[in-house]
């Protein structure tokens, strides 16, 4: 039984996806590589450092027939929004390094270069990068580009180097990709705090949270004390807010709110005379020994509330402090109406 010039195509083309596929798998992946969603294989053999490019091909079990140019400019598009295109070399080298990984028996790859338009006869410097820039280097193979004007796309073959096709003919494809840099960790809940207030502050109150050391109540306010500051206050909606948000991996911590028993009531240890209490059990408590800590494990609205506990219990806490004047503990309730005077005085 003869074999047709089309089944001859269809059968070499298997042929070259197997071999493509039994030559990636010998290759060899970094633990990286192997991390990538299909249907894409990665062509470097070591985890890159952020920002470096990365290059695939497409190898799709649902998907085994190459694609057309356009196709497969959507394909990377599709699988790396925002970063991924079809193989755009900067420079030899890195043309060059990519091409020397691909397999020797495999089909041409499309890569990210075609020609606006073409007129005879067919020069070099028709052909541009996808992303319009100038090809600023030579790879092109024997006696390419050709001189047709219907082949305006180009390919990437090992053994050669580029050639121009035509744009609809079906190809492999490379990727390349660029990984983000990793986000930098989130600041610990102290600088969050710190940062938060300063701002809102313009740097007038300096927290100093100790997120490694649960203390007792005397020990957190003797510490404090040490650094000429007060066990953090919480005076209004709006503090309570921002310190839940900040500490709230804190779960609880002391305040600097005393218990006055033998007045029964509750009042600031720098005399501040602010009312805002927030108590968990909703009203303060009366005839009851301890110290106050302020508890964030069940935000309501956003806001964490004060409860009355053993003063030998260790808890977390933060100081604050004036940071022009250690000696003068001005509220953020005050600071924040100076603020206002002084805004309202200049209109």
């Amino acid at each position: 039984m003869l074999i047709g010039m089309a089944e001859l195509r269809v059968l070499c083309l298997f042929i070259q996806l197997f071999l493509l596929e039994f030559s990636l798998k010998v290759f060899g992946q970094s633990e990286f590589c192997d991390q990538l969603p299909a249907p894409y294989l990665c062509l470097e053999q070591t985890p890159p450092t952020p920002g470096s490019e990365l290059y695939y091909v497409d190898r799709s079990s649902d998907s085994r027939m190459p694609k057309t140019h356009q196709a497969a400019q959507g394909s990377c598009g599709n699988m790396f929004p925002g970063t991924g295109n079809l193989f755009i070399p900067e420079t030899a080298a890195e043309n060059a390094a990519v091409r020397e990984q691909l397999p020797v028996f495999e089909p041409a790859f499309w890569i990210g270069m075609r020609a606006p338009s073409l007129s005879s006869p067919v020069m070099q410097d028709q052909f541009k990068w996808s992303d319009g820039s100038d090809v600023t280097f030579d790879n092109w193979a024997n006696n390419n580009p050709v001189d047709d004007i219907n082949k305006e796309c180009v390919v990437l073959v090992n053994a050669a180097g580029w050639k121009n096709v035509d744009c609809d003919d079906l190809n492999l494809y490379i990727c390349r990709f660029t990984p983000a840099p990793a986000p930098p960790p989130p600041p610990p809940p102290t600088e969050t705090l710190l940062r938060e207030l300063n701002n809102l502050l313009d740097n007038v109150i300096i927290f100093e949270a100790q997120p490694d050391s649960e203390l007792d109540y005397q020990e957190a306010h003797d510490f404090c004390k040490a650094r000429n500051a007060v066990l953090g206050k919480i005076l209004n909606v709006q503090e309570n807010k921002i310190v839940s948000n900040s500490l709230a991996s804190f779960g609880t911590m002391w305040i600097g709110l005393l218990n006055d028993l033998e007045n029964a009531k509750f009042k600031w240890k720098d005399g501040n005379k602010s009312a805002y209490r927030r108590w968990c059990s909703g009203q303060q408590p009366t005839n009851m020994a301890g110290c106050v800590v302020f508890r964030m494990d069940n935000l309501v609205n956003g806001q964490g509330c004060f409860d009355v506990v053993s003063c030998d219990m260790k808890f977390f806490f933060y100081c604050e402090r004036r940071s022009n004047d250690a000696d003068n503990f001005n509220s953020l309730t005050q600071i924040l109406q100076g603020r206002l005077e002084e805004i309202s005085q200049r209109c």
